[in-house]
């Protein structure tokens, strides 16, 4: 795919799984983005899409280049 847009499941563990399920099918030169990066339901992190997009983009770093980071985050993969 040239761009995947990763939106739905806000928990940590389905934005996580999405992410490393759409990193296979990205093509290098493709961008991927994350919405509802600042979004919280409120009490525990593991509720929230931050934490597995951060983990995601520690792991997965040195594939990807970072586009934009606000309230979504944009990266292009380069490996």
């Amino acid at each position: 795919y040239d761009l995947i847009y990763i939106d739905g499941d806000h928990t940590a563990v389905g934005v996580l799984r999405d992410a490393v399920d759409a990193d296979r099918h990205l093509k290098v030169g493709g961008i991927m983005a994350f919405d509802d990066y600042t979004w919280s339901a409120g009490g525990s992190p593991l509720l929230d899409p931050k934490p597995a997009i951060d983990a995601f983009l520690h792991i997965y770093g040195d594939k990807y280049e970072l586009q934009g980071m606000n309230a979504q985050v944009w990266v292009k993969k380069v490996a």
